[in-house]
């Protein structure tokens, strides 16, 4: 009976596909809806259960054979994940910065390079007989050749492309959807993600640069190695912050309950005092103000201020702030017709035209420029019929 032999890291890659496993089941479970980017989050992570296979499949120590002597068909199904996930990541952040945002026939642009691979794939691997096909895997020849190499290499620095793109979003949006992920979660998988992608691409440079002058094959498995471990203290801790968020939120459900009866939660002094501040110091044109900083010019605790603003108002946090960022934007249009709109987004505290015009239209019913449009021509027709 053969008995396949795991080294440290084919372990490291066997636990990064048990954690992104358990990752997306936490997610899923979480939510009593499912949006659109929860499936995106989801199918980013399956990705890289495919990856973390293909590399165990392909690089993994004795179980590359035994999977050669199943089927070498089963080989490369994997890498078709490294032309995925940084797609869907992008597509999961854009439909977090934009409640209204759907899937369109332009977005399967995104999607060229994965079929381009397929295709490719196709054409120098799966069309061969089974025979090259042995001869390819047990002697390395089809990923050390040049036209693999250069392909690898543009996926790699294309993955890091709308990596850097994801963080983009996230440092200029204001998430507000109906799973509230922590920016600390968001940050933490866009850092790590292009912390990844980058060390991937390194070594891809250096693939590149073996074609012309050889370079020890040590420097290959040492790269290769560190991203496999980064990608698991990564998936440990996304869980971990999963895990904790669930918590946190179970926990502030019960709290809510308990603190029906809880009248100190909820005082009129409370909701004169945020009134106030909302209107003479405008703390909501920041576009950093968060709960902890204005709970703090309001001198309350952070779960007294969203308990007031949750049961008076009825909203979150961050729509109660758009809510004031929004009347500030209408009086600014109406009054300063000349002050163009992209400027008013900032002064009113937003970090993006995208959130503003889906809040505003959400509030207000209509686009900016149509609202100082229809003021506008109202203004001139009362004028008209004064003189």
């Amino acid at each position: 009976m053969n008995v396949i032999v795991f080294n440290l890291h084919d372990i490291s890659l066997i636990i990064t596909i048990i954690l992104c496993l358990s990752i997306a089941l936490s997610l899923t479970l979480s939510a009593s809806k499912k949006p659109l980017h929860i499936y995106l989050l989801c199918a980013f992570i399956f990705c890289h259960v495919l990856i973390a296979a293909h590399e165990l499949s392909y690089y993994g120590q004795q179980f590359r054979y035994e999977i050669i002597e199943l089927s070498p068909n089963l080989f490369f199904i994997g890498s078709l994940g490294y032309c995925l996930d940084a797609v869907l990541l992008y597509l999961c952040f854009k439909s977090l910065s934009n409640e209204g945002f759907k899937l369109q026939a332009k977005h399967m642009l995104h999607f060229g390079l994965f079929i381009a691979f397929m295709v490719y794939l196709f054409v120098v691997y799966y069309s061969q007989d089974y025979f090259l096909k042995h001869t390819l895997i047990r002697t390395w020849r089809l990923t050390e050749s040049w036209h693999y190499v250069s392909f690898e290499s543009v996926i790699k620095i294309v993955r890091l492309g709308y990596g850097i793109a994801c963080l983009k979003l996230l440092l200029q949006q204001d998430f507000s959807t109906p799973i509230r992920f922590s920016n600390k979660w968001l940050m933490t998988l866009a850092a790590g993600f292009i912390t990844i992608v980058a060390i991937e691409a390194v070594l891809s440079g250096f693939k590149v640069f073996d074609l012309f002058i050889r370079i020890d094959r040590e420097v290959f498995s040492l790269i290769g190695v560190s991203s496999y471990y980064l990608t698991m203290i990564l998936t440990i801790a996304l869980l971990v912050m999963s895990l904790f968020d669930i918590v946190t939120r179970t926990s502030t459900i019960f709290d809510s309950k308990q603190g029906d009866n809880d009248n100190s939660a909820f005082k009129p002094d409370y909701i004169n005092r945020i009134e106030s501040l909302m209107r003479s110091n405008k703390p909501y044109l920041n576009s950093d103000i968060s709960i902890e900083s204005l709970a703090e010019q309001l001198q309350m605790s952070s779960k007294e201020l969203s308990m007031t603003v949750n049961r008076h108002f009825q909203l979150n946090f961050y729509e109660f702030i758009n809510m004031y960022r929004i009347e500030e934007a209408k009086n600014i249009l109406i009054t300063h017709p000349d002050t163009a709109i992209t400027e008013v987004i900032y002064q009113v505290g937003f970090n993006s035209k995208s959130v503003f015009n889906t809040a505003f239209k959400k509030s207000v019913g209509m686009t900016p420029s149509r609202y100082r449009k229809s003021h506008l021509n109202n203004r001139q027709s009362n004028c008209t019929l004064e003189a």
